[in-house]
């Protein structure tokens, strides 16, 4: 029993330090549902597979309110409509040639910024990915005042693979800073 106990004490220890975590830099993710589960689709057996894109941002310790980026997209696909969350308050662009954006408050938890409908023609393995705008030249994110908005660059967590396993989305990081979690 009491090992029992030491086990879970340790596992909730261990839990709450992971939970309470917060990155030390902002990424952005490709998605295929809300719930932010896969990142893949493999065409059916129809013409054309619709399926959902979701852009979705992590934020760093110092939040995200605002954002440019753009699209990139694989010929075997036809893109469809692009809904904006609400929680944006302005956005310039369009999605394949760069898009700048910004929230109407600071976002300091996962928030996605853009959805779309997209449908897959073929069967041949390729990605969707998120890139530097055509305007700047630059993946980047203002951080949310009053730290003065720097803007700084944005990790990208993933890409959304078609026709394929790509894996999960993985990024490399010391053994220092992997302890620090725990600490």
């Amino acid at each position: 029993m009491k090992k029992m106990l030491l086990l879970l004490f340790a596992f909730l220890v261990l839990s709450s330090a992971v939970y309470a975590y917060s990155p030390d830099s902002s990424y952005v993710a490709l998605y295929a549902d809300t719930l932010r589960s896969g990142w893949r689709v493999n065409r059916g057996g129809g013409a054309v597979t619709p399926f959902e894109l979701w852009i979705w941002w992590l934020p760093s310790v110092r939040g995200i309110r605002a954002a440019e980026f753009r699209i990139i997209y694989p010929t075997s696909v036809i893109q469809g409509t692009v809904t904006a969350s609400d929680s944006l308050s302005i956005q310039f662009g369009t999605l394949p040639n760069g898009m700048a954006v910004s929230w109407i408050y600071c976002q300091h938890d996962w928030a996605w910024s853009h959805h779309q409908d997209i449908y897959l023609k073929d069967a041949n393995p390729a990605q969707i990915m998120v890139s530097t705008s055509n305007a700047s030249g630059k993946l980047q994110i203002v951080w949310c005042p009053p730290v003065g908005a720097p803007i700084e660059p944005v990790r990208k967590w993933n890409n959304f693979c078609l026709n394929y396993d790509c894996g999960t989305a993985v990024h490399s990081r010391s053994w220092g800073a992997i302890k620090d979690l725990y600490k």
